[in-house]
């Protein structure tokens, strides 16, 4: 049950994962008296779950739910215990509350250190999750700072031409941008787009969300014209996916239309 509910959840089909899940929990409250493992993984699953769709009120309460059960059989200094921690962090990073999500993090990071060494993929999120918590305060620098900790991170773990390479090399061109250093973002931009077209093709909704942003970096340096060629492509490869009515295509349909009206 648990294992089909997680590939239900990777396929966005939360409703029939939750459903699993629950199963799980059932079979295993019917079995175990006392706190046990099997029970604090199956509430972590239903609060991922509820972390997908937004509902943080009960994604916190079923990752509070499952750290308890963990703590009660392992203590407090354990790597289950941390890693619940970082999905509350980035829970906590989501909704603001910054200083809590940090709090968080500073106590998982020694835990999972220790365990899993400073080359793994627990460490690379979890300062991707510090970069998150930076940008919501506007501390781009330092936010910068921890995403090229990731990236060298993932680099040693999947080589050069990686998904997440791509992804890290966008997330630093965003914090670029929103510095005004147009130049390094529109490179590392560019760098990112090359390597998810080598990945997923030309047609791919990632392109037409990287078109989109480099539009959004030659709009501000005040090149309408290559603005307005980025957000057609970003328009064409949406559309195609998605439809006409999607909220991505209008959008960007909304950034045409500002920019035709400006001539």
């Amino acid at each position: 049950y648990i294992n089909i509910g997680t590939l239900l959840k990777e396929c966005s089909l939360y409703d029939d994962a939750m459903s699993y899940y629950q199963a799980a929990l059932d079979i295993a409250q019917t079995i175990y008296d006392g706190p046990h493992t099997d029970t604090a993984a199956i509430y972590g699953h239903i609060g991922g779950v509820y972390k997908a769709v937004n509902d943080y009120e009960l994604a916190i309460e079923w990752y509070e739910k499952s750290q308890k059960v963990y703590v009660e059989i392992y203590g407090e200094k354990h790597f289950e215990v941390a890693l619940v921690d970082m999905s509350l962090a980035q829970i906590e990073a989501n909704l603001e509350e910054f200083d809590s999500a940090k709090e968080r993090l500073n106590r998982a990071k020694p835990i999972l250190v220790d365990v899993y060494g400073s080359n793994h993929a627990y460490i690379s999120l979890l300062y991707s999750i510090y970069a998150d918590i930076y940008i919501g305060e506007k501390e781009y620098e330092k936010a910068i700072e921890q995403l090229y900790q990731t990236l060298e991170i993932d680099k040693n773990i999947f080589g050069e031409n990686h998904s997440s390479i791509a992804s890290t090399y966008n997330n630093i061109a965003l914090a670029y941008f929103r510095m005004a250093r147009y130049d390094e973002s529109i490179e590392l931009m560019n760098k990112s787009q090359a390597l998810l077209i080598s990945i997923y093709g030309e047609k791919h909704a990632y392109i037409g969300i990287s078109y989109r942003n480099i539009g959004d970096i030659h709009k501000a340096t005040g090149n309408p014209d290559m603005a307005l060629e980025c957000y057609k492509k970003s328009r064409e490869i949406l559309a195609s996916i998605y439809g006409d009515d999607h909220s991505l295509v209008v959008s960007v349909d909304n950034l045409i239309s500002e920019l035709n009206n400006a001539e």
